[in-house]
């Protein structure tokens, strides 16, 4: 067996250039390889012990397997918690999108020095360097080591007097670490009882400061950053401090009573302050901000970090569910959500190949003779400690960790499966299958819907892609583009939930699509709103001169089946006909239907 290590230059300590020693073991005799295999796999625990950079061991798929101390150092996260992340993960967005299109070349065995942004656990953006050494087993790479160096410039120094600035550039307000440092003094004093009792901590986001950049430039992005600036500063009182922590990032801590009213009248006169017209290329521009509060009474002595961390887990949560919230109070229940969350991440890594996921079926009929004319397939979790998880719990964090590609894949390949058994016991049904943003921006998508379809042997025309109306306006040609591929195999395309979001009516002439299917929201107000029935009747008419077919959802009463039948509503769902249930069920629910 052979086992090559491929080194370059890595930095290790202040000063000093480690260059790792090519080794290779050839025509080992059975007695001495497994010793020496030991001997090797101990030497590199020690060396890494001892790295004052951070070295991360992942596998192939990007899941982190080995991390050294240093790399919860640099991160802020502890080594369990990294042993149950990715890589990916790891880094903000545009690094993200740079380490995808580096990685291929990596495979090639193209090894470079990458500068990437890593966001640590507490939210903090810093600027690394990567270089990234495979492991080839005999002629195979089985793994990478990453070794990761912090090179963010900690401090900006005046050439002409020779002092260390703690300020930001752009704001001429504090920076994070000046911040980090006056937090760790009040946690020092008791939270704040030596000097002015207790203090209120407010973290804000930017609402909107990448769209502003990309539409305007970031030169009016910055006239942004400094009005965000100018406001923080009229708050600030004696004893407080304001910083800007990152890029679109604040925090201000004011000595306050400690309750949660003084803070929260604090977060209204900051969000109605940033409310005030701004004036940017000649467009009045509305700022506004999602913020985290946390309290810090004087009896509390907790590290700054923890502190930090509380905040920005509250202004997650608000950002999350603005409009309704624009900031939130930091409470031992986020905590929970989060441990939850965690809990939740983890079990979505394994849940296929531990058999955890399943699929219910819920009848689509035509609302005039009664028949199953479709199927919409809905995926269901059943975790093994945590029991039943709502879709509408699990399925965001699978978004957002991209967990989402390889289970939306499972859930298309059972699905066609299903379809193509009840076809061939004499069942014949249409199939509808929900697909997220994500998947539809894989390039190869239409590719792998086809391989799956010719795998289970289905008719392309048997399935149903359901889109929700918001993936229409996240990228307008490519999507057209994918939405066009997809229909040029056969497959039909379903606008789901339609009415929720912002869609203009525009969207429904200038892509392909083959059904419709109403939010509902309207199907619920049929017989409380008559302005409610006027737009309902007008969609149904608007979508049949496009060509295109509608599905009424949410069907509870005869009342509603009958008025979407009297406007021409082509199919329904909903509780009338039959919740989602089991593919043996939907046999019997079929004979019982049919008419």
């Amino acid at each position: 067996m052979q086992v090559t290590v491929r080194c370059c230059n890595v930095s290790i300590g202040c000063q000093s250039r480690l260059i790792l020693v090519r080794k290779a073991m050839e025509t080992m005799g059975k007695s001495s390889a497994a010793r020496r295999l030991k001997v090797m796999e101990q030497s590199y625990l020690s060396l890494c012990e001892f790295l004052a950079d951070a070295v991360f061991e992942m596998n192939r798929e990007g899941r982190l397997i080995r991390v050294n101390p240093a790399c919860s150092l640099i991160s802020g996260y502890s080594a369990e918690e990294l042993l149950h992340m990715d890589v990916l993960s790891l880094l903000d967005e545009k690094s993200r999108e740079k380490a995808k299109v580096y990685y291929p070349l990596v495979l090639k065995g193209h090894f470079d020095r990458l500068e990437l942004v890593m966001v640590r656990k507490d939210a903090a953006r810093i600027h690394i360097e990567c270089n990234m050494i495979p492991v080839d087993i005999d002629g195979h790479i089985e793994s990478f080591f990453v070794i990761v160096k912090d090179v963010t410039a900690p401090q900006i120094m005046d050439v002409q007097s020779g002092v260390v600035l703690n300020s930001d550039p752009l704001t001429g307000l504090p920076n994070r670490e000046q911040f980090v440092r006056r937090l760790e003094q009040l946690a020092g004093e008791g939270g704040g009882a030596g000097q002015a009792g207790s203090y209120t901590l407010i973290y804000l986001n930017v609402d909107r400061l990448q769209f502003i950049n990309d539409s305007l430039g970031y030169v009016q992005g910055d006239l942004l950053l400094q009005h965000v600036a100018a406001v923080l500063r009229e708050l600030l009182t004696p004893g407080g401090l304001v910083a800007r922590m990152n890029g679109d990032e604040f925090a201000l801590l004011s000595p306050a009573s400690g309750e949660a009213q003084a803070a929260t009248e604090l977060a209204d006169k900051a969000a109605s302050m940033l409310s005030a017209p701004l004036q940017l290329l000649g467009l009045e521009i509305i700022a506004s901000a999602s913020m985290g509060i946390v309290l810090l009474n004087g009896s509390s002595s907790v590290e700054a970090g923890n502190l930090i961390g509380k905040a920005v887990m509250a202004m997650r949560h608000a950002k999350k569910h603005r409009p309704e919230l624009q900031y939130a109070l930091y409470t031992e229940e986020m905590d929970a959500r989060l441990s939850c969350q965690l809990q939740l991440e983890s079990g979505l890594r394994s849940a296929i190949l531990l058999n955890q996921f399943y699929l219910r079926y819920q009848p689509i009929v035509n609302v005039y003779t009664g028949t199953i004319e479709a199927v919409e397939a809905l995926l269901r979790w059943e975790h093994p400690e945590l029991g039943i998880v709502p879709p509408d719990t699990f399925i965001p964090i699978a978004e957002e960790t991209g967990e989402i590609i390889a289970i939306g894949g499972w859930v298309l390949r059972t699905a066609c499966r299903q379809i193509r058994s009840w076809h061939d016991e004499g069942l014949i049904l249409r199939i509808a299958v929900n697909v997220s943003l994500l998947q539809l921006r894989e390039p190869d998508f239409p590719l792998f819907v086809k391989r799956v379809l010719d795998e289970a042997g289905l008719e392309p025309k048997w399935l149903d892609i359901e889109i929700t109306e918001s993936v229409l306006i996240e990228d307008q040609e490519q999507m057209k583009a994918r939405l066009a591929e997809l229909r040029s195999i056969g497959v039909h395309v379903a606008i789901d939930d339609f009415g929720t979001g912002y869609t203009s009516l525009n969207y429904l002439k200038n892509f392909p699509i083959d059904y419709l299917k109403i939010d509902r929201s309207f199907i619920r107000d049929i017989n409380n709103d008559a302005n409610n029935n006027i737009i309902l009747a007008s969609l149904i008419e608007l979508a049949h001169h496009l060509k295109i077919q509608v599905i009424g959802e949410g069907i509870e009463t005869q009342e509603q089946i009958e008025f979407l039948r009297s406007k021409g509503c082509d199919e329904g769902q909903g509780y009338l006909v039959s919740a989602a249930v089991d593919a043996d069920e939907i046999w019997r629910l079929c004979s019982r239907l049919r008419p």
